[in-house]
C-alpha cells in the first residue's frame, strides 16, 4: 500500500509538465500560460487555435503590437 501511495504525487508532477510541454507547443490553449509559454501564438491543435480565436474576438485577450521588421536596405535608404 505505502508504495501506491508513494507513485500518486510522481504522477501528478508528471501530469502538469505534460500540460506545460503541450502549451509550449501549441498543442493546448490556455488563456493565461499561453502568452508566456507560446508568445509567438503557434498552435498545432486546429481546436486550440479556435479557442484561441474566440478569445481574440470576445476580446478576453489583447494581441501584442511587434514592431515592423526593417531591414537593413531601410536603415539605409535613411
Amino acid at each position: 500500500m505505502a508504495a501506491i501511495t508513494a507513485a500518486v504525487p510522481a504522477q501528478a508532477g508528471s501530469r502538469s509538465g505534460g500540460r506545460l510541454d503541450a502549451i509550449t507547443t501549441g498543442r493546448i490553449y490556455d488563456r493565461l500560460l499561453t502568452p508566456q509559454l507560446n508568445p509567438d501564438y503557434a498552435f498545432a491543435d486546429p481546436q486550440a487555435q479556435r479557442r484561441f480565436g474566440a478569445d481574440v474576438r470576445e476580446g478576453r485577450i489583447k494581441m501584442p503590437e511587434r514592431p515592423q521588421h526593417r531591414s537593413l536596405f531601410d536603415f539605409l535608404r535613411n
